[in-house]
């Protein structure tokens, strides 16, 4: 596979500022002192996972780790970005989208989390206030099969890039759609340079049309990113035109890409289990985080050690209702924060015009443009609608009358807290109103 090369190397200047509660670590011989290096400790480790020097080295480069502290992991809580200097580069995590474009709005939109149009307002502010971005996503925008799902597909990676995300991976939902719309989307119209899907271990047709790894110069820092499905997670079959080879070797060999670049930093995006996740980086060294998608339960406080590695994971958790920060310093260690996309977050404009284009597609496709049909009931008998079954059971029409059902539809054709985008179009909001 090729490797994509991404240069974007801003001159504003950051304020830096200082964390007294940062400790300092005296440099190892072995660090290369012609470049600054990217000191990872973003919690300190419980001194059970720590043997002897708390700096270990890694092919010639060293990873300093802030002094161990028994217990430390379970006294930090969450870290509030806001409080934090400003980073040299920040990566703005996302993940198991799952086909949660936006929240559905049912229970309240103040009751629930996600969406793309609240992702790109954080971005916004965050970039307001002087913060260089580096977003990232660990795969899986979809979770349906079938010409619905495509054009989910298509119209999440047009957010993505509107939101100008530099890495992009593969769930195992991505894959069930068909092998061209993946090419196309991936290697960008045939251009791998342009593409920002980077996988190890996942191949379209052949290893040339899209990069395995992303490498990418910001702000003075050299970043290097790949992705891995793990195999394990894909449970639907796929087209022939795909390959997943095994992760270890693919891994391996889109590190040693990544590090003939000679990056400050190393990522890798992981759709599976944290456990596998956790045995991927322990037998393959040379990664400082690795973000796992895949996993229904919320992003941890902060990053977790992986014993027997020097790595340090983070989740993404499921929906896309967070987005993870993880602030890069030259001279100090990393920090992380979750931030959960709640109803705080207004919509960006840019992405409720992109919905309203989406409810209008699905519109104009109607049903059999979408390649569904209505099945007749078995007997024959046609619906005949709810004045006609009243007559008969008049209780429970007057309660479903006076009741939320009773509008169901309705609150599609005008959703009270979205008015100007109708979702009565919508098959994925019609099978539950």
């Amino acid at each position: 596979m090729t490797d994509a090369v991404v240069d974007t190397d801003s001159s504003a200047k950051t304020d830096l500022g200082n964390d007294d509660q940062l400790e300092k670590v005296a440099p190892r011989k072995s660090i290369d002192l012609t470049r600054p290096a990217i000191r990872v400790a973003a919690d300190r480790k419980p001194s059970s996972l720590v043997d002897g020097d708390p700096t270990p080295q890694r092919d010639g480069e060293s990873v300093a780790m802030a002094a161990p502290v028994p217990n430390a992991m379970a006294a930090l809580g969450p870290e509030d970005h806001q409080q934090w200097p400003t980073p040299d580069v920040t990566l703005f995590v996302t993940g198991q989208q799952h086909g949660y474009i936006e929240p559905c709005g049912c229970t309240g939109l103040e009751n629930q989390k996600g969406g793309v149009a609240r992702r790109m307002t954080l971005m916004d502010q965050l970039k307001s206030n002087g913060w260089n971005l580096v977003p990232i996503d660990a795969g899986n925008l979809i979770r349906r099969t079938g010409k619905q799902a495509e054009i989910k597909f298509h119209r999440s990676l047009e957010a993505l890039r509107t939101m100008k995300y530099r890495a992009v991976g593969f769930g195992p939902d991505d894959l069930r759609i068909s092998s061209s719309d993946l090419l196309l989307e991936a290697a960008d119209d045939g251009d791998p340079d342009r593409s920002i899907y980077a996988s190890a271990n996942v191949v379209l047709y052949d290893p040339s049309f899209m990069p395995s790894q992303q490498i990418i110069r910001q702000s003075g820092l050299t970043i290097g990113v790949t992705s891995v499905l793990d195999p394990a997670a894909i449970t639907s079959a796929m087209s022939d035109d795909i390959q997943v080879l095994p992760p270890i070797d693919a891994t391996k060999q889109a590190l040693q890409r990544i590090r003939a670049e000679s990056p400050d930093f190393t990522v890798l995006t992981f759709f599976g289990e944290e456990d596998a996740a956790a045995d991927l980086v322990r037998a393959i060294d040379g990664f400082d985080l690795v973000v796992v998608a895949g996993g229904y339960g919320e992003p941890t406080y902060q990053p977790q050690p992986i014993e027997g590695s020097q790595t340090r994971m983070i989740l993404t958790g499921s929906k896309g209702m967070y987005a993870g920060l993880v602030g890069l310093y030259r001279d100090a260690p990393m920090r992380y924060a979750r931030v959960a996309m709640t109803h705080e977050f207004e919509d960006a404009p840019a992405m409720r015009q992109l919905m309203a284009e989406y409810q209008n597609q699905l519109k104009n496709l109607g049903l059999e443009g979408l390649g569904l049909e209505p099945i007749p009931h078995p007997s024959g008998i046609a619906f005949t609608g709810s004045e006609a079954c009243g007559k008969c059971h008049t209780t429970a029409y007057d309660v479903w009358e006076f009741s939320m059902h009773f509008e169901a539809t309705e609150h599609l054709v005008h959703p009270g807290e979205r008015s100007d985008v109708a979702r009565h179009f919508d098959p994925e909001c019609l099978s539950c109103h």
